[in-house]
């Protein structure tokens, strides 16, 4: 399979993916009556009146506010793993699905920026399950067709700055030849003393 290299529709395939995995837990939490809202619902609150996020027109804001804000979330994990490199990469998807839980329905949710608010705890317990499966799915979508070369530590501060060709060498290759080079630069000073 041939690896994805752009960053950005990395990001936006990863988060997608993410996402239809927490709607489906959304999606379950609600019809058991567990959760009363869902994701779409409060993503639409951000853009509709509440009493319309429940008609037709109010869900298809909802879902494309929150695929908009999966697709965003997706794009920053990839520069995530730019920066930090792919290990543990479970574990840093799980940890950013949580922080977008804290930050998106905490700290905003807080401030007004939706008027779609859950009563129950319970509710709220089933959202930080459903961004933790994000988290772990776009990280794992991220990592599985994302080119190598796009996690070795080397962030580009430009789109654009930065472009792999076909057969550049990886990171860990150029080093390996740098280092090989160095070695024998070094016998030779050796021999010559």
């Amino acid at each position: 399979m041939k690896k994805i290299k752009d960053r950005m529709i990395l990001g936006v395939i990863g988060g997608v993916a993410g996402n239809i995995f927490k709607l489906v837990i959304d999606g379950y939490f609600k019809k058991k009556k567990i959760a009363e809202i869902d994701g779409p619902e409060r993503a639409a609150g951000m853009l509709v009146p509440p009493h319309t996020v429940t008609t037709k027109e109010g869900r298809i804001v909802g879902y494309l506010a929150d695929g908009a804000v999966a697709s965003l979330l997706g794009v920053s994990l990839v520069y995530l793993f730019s920066l930090t490199g792919k290990n543990r990469g479970v574990l840093k998807g799980a940890a950013t699905g949580q922080a977008m839980w804290t930050f998106i329905y905490g700290v905003l949710g807080t401030m007004g920026a939706t008027k779609v608010t859950p009563v129950s705890p319970k509710t709220v317990l089933t959202e930080y399950l459903a961004h933790t499966a994000y988290g772990i799915v776009t990280a794992s979508t991220i990592l599985a067709i994302g080119d190598e070369r796009l996690f070795n530590g080397n962030i580009p501060l430009f789109p654009g700055t930065v472009k792999i060709k076909q057969n550049e060498p990886t990171h860990n290759e150029t080093n390996l030849a740098q280092d090989q080079q160095l070695i024998k630069s070094s016998i030779h000073k050796v021999k010559g003393i």
